[in-house]
């Protein structure tokens, strides 16, 4: 049930973002949808991720602060999330309809 509960706040969060693109710049819902979905699958990956370029930096700065202490690396790791997961379904939902949408132009 949580997990539901969280991929609906994640749809509806990257719906309420591609409208809050499209609507200023008074172009198609549609047009934005695609790129709303990859860069929210992008972020979700980034920041739910361990063991990447921002924890490798904090442990460089750590352990330039203190000569004493040896930082363990920690190695990059992602688990499948249903927010990810989300996104991802967005993102193939959205794109399937930009091309049924503009298919006369391809």
């Amino acid at each position: 049930m949580r997990k539901l509960v969280i991929a609906v706040i994640t749809f509806a969060a990257l719906l309420g973002i591609n409208y809050a693109v499209s609507y200023p710049f008074k172009v198609g819902f549609i047009d934005y949808s695609t790129i709303v979905g990859f860069l929210g699958a992008g972020l979700i990956w980034f920041f739910t991720s361990s063991g990447g370029y921002t924890s490798k930096h904090t442990d460089v700065m750590i352990q330039v602060q203190t000569t004493n202490f040896k930082m363990k690396e920690e190695k990059h790791s992602f688990s499948l999330n249903s927010d990810f997961v989300t996104a991802i379904i967005y993102t193939t939902i959205s794109l399937f309809v930009t091309l049924y949408t503009y298919k006369d132009y391809f």
